[in-house]
């Protein structure tokens, strides 16, 4: 059995359950927000030692039960925080009550240490570091950015000044901000003359500049197993895509390309130093044909390079999950 480890409003696993309903392929999918308002979810230990603990997960709603024991693989997608009661308003009380239910997730999730991942929730939040992963790329010789994180302002604008004033700042995280009722990303943005005149508030936060990298065009390259499946952005077609193609509003070309062979291998090696099944890679191709490695999302988005080029990546990831290799 295939577990599906999500939230319920994640397309990509909507679109995986579909696919594996038509397969007769079983699965089970855990919404993680869901847990607290409408599972049940029990851990018993036996007194005898070599006896696994039984695990139970419990839907209320639908009455269906999750047998962890006869979980095989392990889509480790988009997890979320849990949804409290309503009844629960004090912060130290809605801290206290999230950390006990994250201790409570994550043993179950150790108890699962057999099963196949795509991936593994602790090996994703080390890839997910972003000064982990340039320095990773850099080993297996993969071209990247001059690059400084800090939180100095006299190096900040040392850094500006040695680039040209050809400066990007980019966000070490995923730069998501979730209000009540909006979602606001921070985009990769070009650092003008103006903001440079004052960087004290580079002290209050390390901040990430690179230098820019001029373009041909962009690559959002998923990798499944030891499968690649490179789509091409022609993002300096659109003004508002050319510092960052995620900056959608300008119709662009997205294409299913072929990437040089050396680096499709680096890209399948990069994943599996990284202790991965799955990544989305985002590189550049530069107008002399130089590709340029800027990061990797242990858990990226790869629906819209499905819908766009007819990638069948969801097809992969399926088959990665069944065959376990």
């Amino acid at each position: 059995m295939i577990v599906i480890i999500t939230n319920k409003n994640d397309t990509h696993a909507d679109l995986l359950c579909e696919k594996m309903k038509a397969r007769n392929i079983g699965f089970s999918r855990i919404n993680t927000e869901d847990v607290l308002t409408k599972m049940e979810i029990t851990v018993e230990f036996d007194r005898t030692t070599d006896i696994k603990p039984n695990v139970s997960i419990n839907n209320i709603q639908n009455l269906s039960r999750i047998d962890v024991d006869k979980a095989r693989s392990v889509w480790y997608r988009k997890p979320k925080i849990a949804e409290l009661s309503k009844g629960i308003r004090e912060k130290s009380t809605i801290d206290f009550v999230r950390e006990e239910t994250k201790a409570v997730i994550n043993g179950i999730w150790l108890l699962m240490k057999d099963c196949f991942w795509v991936n593994n929730p602790w090996v994703v939040q080390k890839a997910s570091n972003k000064i982990y992963q340039l320095n990773l790329a850099k080993s297996i010789g993969f071209t990247v950015p001059k690059t400084i994180i800090t939180n100095s302002p006299i190096k900040a604008k040392r850094f500006y000044e040695q680039c040209g004033g050809d400066v990007v700042a980019k966000v070490l995280t995923y730069g998501v901000f979730e209000e009540e009722e909006s979602v606001s990303v921070i985009l990769t943005n070009k650092v003008l003359p103006e903001n440079i005149k004052n960087t004290d508030f580079i002290r209050l936060c390390p901040t990430q500049l690179q230098e820019y990298i001029p373009k041909k065009t962009e690559f959002r390259i998923t990798v499944v197993g030891k499968e690649v499946f490179a789509c091409e952005i022609y993002s300096q077609k659109s003004e508002r895509t050319m510092i960052d193609w995620r900056n959608y509003g300008g119709e662009i070309p997205y294409i299913s390309a072929k990437l040089p062979p050396d680096i499709e291998e680096k890209c399948v090696k990069f994943v599996e130093e990284l202790g991965l099944h799955f990544g989305a890679i985002d590189m550049i191709r530069t107008p002399n044909d130089r590709f340029v490695f800027l990061e990797i999302n242990p858990s990226g988005q790869w629906y819209w390079v499905e819908e766009k080029t007819g990638l069948l990546i969801s097809e992969a990831l399926i088959n990665l999950l069944v065959n376990r290799s």
